[in-house]
Order: C-alpha cells, then structure tokens, then sequence
C-alpha cells in the first residue's frame, strides 16, 4: 500500500513538473540565468530524514549518587525519582476551563525525588539544584509544593549531603 501511494505521489510530482516546465517554455524561451534560483525537488518518501531513539540513562551523575545516598540514609522509605508533578498532585475544580489552566501549569514539571513511607504517603519532596535551576523558577515550583501541603528540600550539587546528613534531614520532617 505504501509503495503504491508513492509511486502515485512520484508520478503526479514528476508529471507537474514537467507541465510546470513546459508553461515556463512557452513564456520564457531563452536559457536560464545563472542568478536564478534553483529550487530543489521535494524528498521522496526514501530520503525524508528520520529522527531515531535510543535509551539513555535517566538520572545524571550526580543525581545516581544522590539516590544511593537517599536509599542508604532512609531504609524504611520509598525513593521515586524523576516523578512527574501529575503523579502526586491532584487539581480539584469544577470548571474543565480553569481545570486544564491549572493542569497545565503541573504537567509538563518533575521533582528530582520523591520520598515516601512504604504506604506511599509523601513524607517530602527533593530537588538538587545545579546550573540549570533558575530562582524564580524554582520559587514558582516550590509554591506549587506549598499549595499542596509538600514539604520541598533543596540540596546544591556542589554541596551533597552524605547519608548521615541526610537522614537526619528526613527525621525532622
């Protein structure tokens, strides 16, 4: 089916150009001037790029040492990275208008980490702030935690704390 429909695409382009070219004859018969433009054929099905996927690792370095620091200071957790702010935060609202408004606003976000308890109760939230992280932004995200009740803590990349540190950290919560 698909060799059919371009070989129907390749003739019918092939046939427009030369009609093309044939009205173009007709009111300019002299050669074509070298500052005239060339425009080239369009891709035939073939020679359209592809975009490929491959797997990659979904945490950055210092993300991975982070995780195994978490895992290690708080046994008696659940450690969720890379959740989406859709997972754990519920919009509540009777007008689909303002619901999808306020959806927008979570959908498109994750938290480095999520710490639970093993009910998965959210115990509280972890970002670790590199070069990327830009003030207002992260003030913007964190009153999203805020405003649903999230406790959010902020580790610096440069300055990770170690498991000890960590878990009294998580006690205080």
């Amino acid at each position: 089916m698909v060799l059919v429909l371009a070989i129907i695409y390749l003739s019918k382009s092939i046939s427009a150009k030369s009609n093309e070219g044939a009205r173009n004859a007709k009111r300019n018969p002299g050669p074509q001037r070298a500052t005239e433009s060339f425009t080239p054929e369009e891709p035939t099905f073939d020679e359209a790029p592809v975009a490929t996927l491959s797997a990659k690792k979904p945490l950055s370095k210092p993300e991975e040492i982070l995780y195994w620091r978490l895992v290690e200071a708080l046994p008696d957790h659940v450690i969720l990275p890379q959740v989406s702010f859709s997972r754990f935060m519920k919009v509540t609202c009777q007008d689909r208008k303002a619901y999808m408004a306020r959806f927008g606003q979570i959908s498109q976000k994750t938290v480095d980490y999520l710490v639970c308890d093993k009910a998965f109760n959210i115990v509280t939230a972890i970002e670790l702030d590199d070069r990327s992280h830009k003030t207002e932004d992260d003030r913007k995200r964190d009153e999203l935690f805020k405003e649903a009740g999230i406790r959010i803590i902020r580790w610096n990349v440069g300055n990770m704390p170690n498991a000890k540190e960590i878990h009294v950290v998580i006690q205080e919560v």
